[in-house]
């Protein structure tokens, strides 16, 4: 006959083992949730400071003049996204 100790013991690690899978799971679940929406965004061309459009052909022209402003905003996303990190 085994131990009572001895099967409550086991019992404790069990349930032990098994809420630290969940918590594991779970957090393992938000970061995938969290990254997934980092990585969605919108595309350059939705972005009224991008300096180019697209033609029909594919390729890309100058859309408008103010391109060294439009590269002052772009370098200054990048600095704030540096600084995130």
């Amino acid at each position: 006959m085994p131990d009572i100790n001895l099967v409550s013991r086991a019992q404790d690690i069990a349930v032990s083992l098994i809420v630290s899978l969940i918590v594991f799971a779970s957090g393992f679940l938000a970061g995938k949730w969290r990254t997934c929406r980092q990585r969605a965004g919108r595309n350059l061309e939705q972005y009224e400071f991008y300096p180019f459009a697209q033609t029909r052909r594919g390729s890309r022209s100058s859309a408008s003049s103010s391109s060294s402003e439009a590269s002052r905003i772009s370098s200054r996303i990048r600095t704030v996204r540096r600084r995130a990190r």
